[in-house]
């Protein structure tokens, strides 16, 4: 969540990291409790950088068909879902170049 913190400050939109922490708590954790496949399988898509391709090639096999992304707002958020528990891996800004670690 740093990451995303630093970008904000950089936009000088330093507010809007409060609010997403407001939505991580109050709707977007308890959306994916709820529904847990609300989010689109994220492997499927066009992957858009050499940078995301090599990403995503590091993800065990298993986590390729369970890793989902959940659009809120400007934010993606990608998830995988595992039998007993919903692992977010990562939230970026709409605005943000790729997903890699």
């Amino acid at each position: 969540m740093w990451r995303i913190r630093e970008f904000l400050v950089g936009a000088e939109a330093l507010h809007k990291y409060d609010s997403l922490l407001d939505d991580l708590d109050h709707t977007i954790i308890p959306n994916l409790e709820a529904f847990p496949q609300i989010g689109k399988q994220y492997i499927g898509d066009v992957q858009h950088s050499t940078e995301a391709l090599m990403t995503v090639a590091r993800l065990p096999r298993n986590a390729r068909t369970a890793l989902r992304q959940y659009i809120h707002d400007e934010y993606t958020i990608l998830y995988v879902l595992a039998p007993d528990m919903i692992h977010i891996v990562t939230v970026r800004h709409q605005h943000e170049l790729s997903f890699t670690p």
